[in-house]
């Protein structure tokens, strides 16, 4: 989903349909992310009714609590208490668990995954991708040697199936090994 362009006619409808619309269905009628969707409407001073917040928030329910819900982060979470990685609250990120499926097996701590897309609210599998978030095995010595060697950050983390932030740490130590030496 692009960025969209706020025109009269699409502010319209966000003030129109705000009240009584879940973020997540304008985000659909507008092409747009749920994201941006709530930001403009707290720059606009659009609120929910009590109402349609109760309306978005009922549905099918598990011992009270909502099967699927979706966080502030544009994460989908599913109701999975007796799963082995849920949080304190017995839910899991819906993608981590499409993941599971896939390789049939639970994911470890280290182990994370990213939306191609980078839309997070797209949990297809084929959108999906996993990623070690801290490998030990990879020196942060050959992550900085194949960055001198001019590689592009991109083809790095492919190479070695690293997330950005492990990129960055590993080309952060190699600094300062270099640097005390």
């Amino acid at each position: 989903m692009d960025k969209i362009i706020w025109n009269d006619k699409n502010i319209k409808i966000l003030k129109e349909l705000h009240p009584i619309t879940s973020n997540k269905d304008l985000a659909e009628i507008l092409g747009t992310t749920v994201i941006e969707i709530s930001s403009k409407a707290i720059r606009l001073r659009l609120l929910k009714t009590k109402e349609t917040i109760a309306r978005i928030h009922s549905g099918p329910k598990k011992n009270g609590k909502p099967e699927r819900k979706v966080r502030a982060s544009g994460l989908t979470f599913l109701y999975k208490p007796t799963h082995p990685n849920c949080d304190k609250e017995g839910y899991i990120g819906e993608h981590r668990y499409i993941m599971e499926q896939i390789l049939h097996r639970f994911l470890k701590t280290t182990e994370i995954v990213k939306h191609k897309n980078n839309n997070k609210s797209d949990n297809r599998p084929e959108n999906l991708e996993l990623k070690e978030f801290y490998r030990k095995d990879v020196l942060d010595s050959d992550v900085f040697k194949d960055r001198e060697s001019g590689m592009l950050i991109s083809e790095i983390i492919e190479k070695y199936n690293i997330s950005t932030t492990t990129y960055y740490n590993k080309i952060k130590n190699a600094k300062k090994i270099k640097d005390s030496i």
